[in-house]
C-alpha cells in the first residue's frame, strides 16, 4: 500500500484491519501516526519518513511478522537501533518488531521509558532484560509475548525488580507481569504484594493454580484473562476489588477458595466480564 503525498496523519485504527498488507510506503508529508494506527499480519518492515514527529502508543502493536524499523537519517524525533524503534534521545523504546530475529533482548542503559504496546504480540523473545535506568512503562508493554519465559532487571533499578523471571515494582508491592511461559504450574504470589497489576498473568498457559496472599487488596483489569489452564485460585479475605475481565476466558476455573466469609465476599467489587469467576463454586474458609 502506498499512502499518497499530502497526507499528514494516520489516525487511530486508520490502517488497523489490513491484515494482508505486506508493503506500506509512507509519504514524506506524514507527521504523525496514531494509537493502533497500523495492523498487518504480512508486513515485514516499516520505513519512518523524516517528518514523522509523533507516534502513538501501540501504533504497530499488532504487526506480528514485522522484522525491522528503519528511520530516515534526518528525522529529528526517532531513530532505529538494530531495527528497534526509539526516540532520538534514546530514552524511550517506542516499538520492538514482533518477529525480529533473536530470542533475547537487553534494553540498553539510558532508556527510561517503554512505550505502551512496545513488545505487544511478539513471536520470538524468550527473555527481556530491563536496564537500571528504566523508571516507567506504558500499558500492554509485554502483552502477547508468546514465547516469553523470563524478565530480568539490572542491579541499581529502584523502580522495578524481578524475582524468578517475574516482574514487580521495586518495592515488591505490585506484581506487574508473569511471562507467558513462566514454567510454573502452581504459582504463589509473594507476601508483601498488595496489588496484582493489569494483565499481570494474562495468557499464562503453564499455570493451573494461584495462591494470592493476605495483603492483596486489588486484582487489576485482565489480570488472569486467557489463563486457559487455570483451575483453582485462592483469594484473600481483605480483597476489595477485581477488575474488568480479570478472569475472562478462564474456562478451566472450577475452584475458588476465599479466606473470608460469604458476607465479606459479597462486598468485593467485581467488575464486568468475570463470568468464569462468578460461575465457579466458592469455598469460604473465614
Amino acid at each position: 500500500m502506498v499512502i499518497e503525498e499530502g497526507i499528514t496523519t494516520i489516525g487511530t485504527f486508520a490502517l488497523f484491519d489490513l491484515d494482508n498488507m505486506d508493503f506500506l510506503k509512507l509519504p514524506q508529508s506524514l507527521t504523525s501516526i496514531g494509537k493502533f494506527g497500523v495492523k498487518s499480519l504480512s508486513m515485514m518492515s516499516v520505513d519512518i519518513p523524516a517528518n514523522v514527529t509523533s507516534i502513538g502508543e501501540n501504533a504497530f502493536a499488532l504487526c506480528a511478522v514485522l522484522q525491522k524499523f528503519t528511520v530516515a537519517e534526518n528525522n529529528p524525533a526517532y531513530v532505529s537501533v538494530d531495527g528497534v524503534l526509539y526516540t532520538k534521545d534514546g530514552r524511550t523504546l517506542v516499538a520492538y518488531p514482533g518477529d525480529r530475529e533473536g530470542t533475547s533482548y537487553s534494553i540498553p542503559e539510558g532508556v527510561s521509558h517503554i512505550a505502551g504496546g512496545a513488545f505487544f504480540v511478539n513471536l520470538e523473545l524468550e527473555s527481556i532484560s530491563l536496564p537500571s535506568t528504566l523508571t516507567s512503562m506504558g500499558t500492554f508493554a509485554f502483552n502477547y509475548c508468546f514465547a516469553l519465559q523470563k524478565i530480568t532487571v539490572a542491579e541499581g533499578n529502584s523502580a522495578y525488580t524481578a524475582v524468578g523471571g517475574v516482574l514487580y515494582t521495586g518495592d515488591m508491592s505490585t506484581l506487574l507481569k508473569v511471562p507467558t511461559y513462566c514454567g510454573k504450574k502452581d504459582f504463589k504470589v509473594p507476601d508483601g504484594v498488595t496489588a496484582i497489576g493489569d494483565f499481570a498473568f494474562s495468557d499464562c498457559e503453564d499455570i493451573s493454580s494461584v495462591e494470592i496472599p493476605a495483603g492483596v487488596r486489588t486484582i487489576g483489569e485482565g489480570a488472569f484473562t486467557n489463563c486457559i489452564n487455570l483451575r483453582s485460585v485462592k483469594l484473600p479475605a481483605g480483597l476489595e476489588s477485581i477488575g474488568k475481565s480479570a478472569f475472562s476466558e478462564c474456562s478451566a476455573l472450577t475452584k475458588v477458595t476465599f479466606a473470608g466469609t460469604k458476607a465479606q465476599w459479597s462486598s468485593v467489587r467485581i467488575a464486568e466480564e468475570n463470568e468464569p469467576l462468578r460461575n465457579a463454586p466458592i469455598d469460604y474458609t473465614g
